[in-house]
């Protein structure tokens, strides 16, 4: 790429700006251009010049699926700006594979669950985009969020690595990330009252799943036999909890869009069906 680096960072650091500016070495600025944001994992990537004497050199890759429970890590970023830029803090990981709720429009629904690592790390505001590294000084992921509640402390979140270059690859290639669509409008099942429940003959002791509503006429789940008032409970194996864990196991297929075996209950009885994506 020549005099040329790809800068990852977060989407909601990005926001809607088409350039952006990136600071380097001592007091080194460049203007740089955003090839591409996703939303949805929280992930963007910056393309930018350098100067001919920058020594400014990629970071190397970890493998987020070797990561263990209470192994030391090391945020960097520039916590409160530029002022206190490069500083590091320490911590461990203290949670794999958590299921984030996002609230990424910020109307107070939250959107999508983001799969992420926890850590104890301090993290603040600034540290957005920064890079978590392992004891090696390899990348294993990127600091993204933390819970900001009273009497909560050291409860921060970061994208695993291997989640980041899957995203970063199509950004970088397409300037957008594409997801799988179902075709269909859905609610939860524990949004149901009783008397809904009855309507279409739902086990009253069903409260996890999703409620099929409009069903799209020739989508994948008109293709795939899924009707109105469908309640799937199981996906790809995995428990369907809410809309949410649902959209998160769809749009873990982005790469693939293989059919997913699904559980549904339909007039009271449990059917499996093969729900096909797009």
């Amino acid at each position: 790429m020549g005099d040329s680096i790809f800068i990852v960072t977060n989407a909601h650091v990005v926001g809607d700006k088409e350039q952006q500016k990136i600071t380097y070495g001592e007091n080194k600025a460049v203007t740089g251009k955003v090839l591409g944001t996703d939303k949805w994992s929280d992930i963007a990537v910056v393309k930018a010049k350098l100067t001919q004497d920058s020594d400014v050199k990629a970071i190397k890759m970890g493998d987020s699926k070797n990561l263990i429970l209470g192994e030391p890590l090391v945020v960097v970023g520039n916590p409160l700006g530029t002022e206190f830029k490069g500083s590091v803090s320490e911590g461990i990981i203290s949670g794999l594979n958590r299921h984030v709720p996002v609230d990424i429009d910020k109307d107070g629904h939250y959107d999508v669950l983001m799969n992420a690592f926890q850590m104890d790390a301090p993290v603040n505001p600034g540290n957005s985009g920064g890079a978590v590294v392992n004891r090696d000084g390899k990348l294993i992921g990127i600091a993204s969020m933390k819970i900001s509640m009273k009497d909560v402390e050291g409860m921060a979140f970061a994208i695993p690595v291997n989640d980041v270059q899957s995203i970063v690859e199509q950004l970088v290639k397409n300037g957008e990330v594409k997801y799988p669509n179902t075709g269909v409008k859905i609610i939860n099942t524990n949004d149901l009252d009783d008397s809904a429940k009855q309507s279409i003959n739902l086990p009253s002791k069903v409260d996890n799943g999703v409620v099929v509503g409009e069903v799209k006429p020739k989508g994948p789940a008109d293709k795939s036999g899924l009707q109105k008032n469908d309640v799937i409970v199981k996906l790809d194996g995995k428990q369907v909890e809410d809309t949410l864990r649902y959209r998160q196991i769809i749009f873990s297929h982005k790469n693939d869009l293989k059919p997913l075996s699904a559980q549904i209950y339909r007039d009271g009885k449990l059917k499996n069906i093969k729900l096909k994506l797009k």
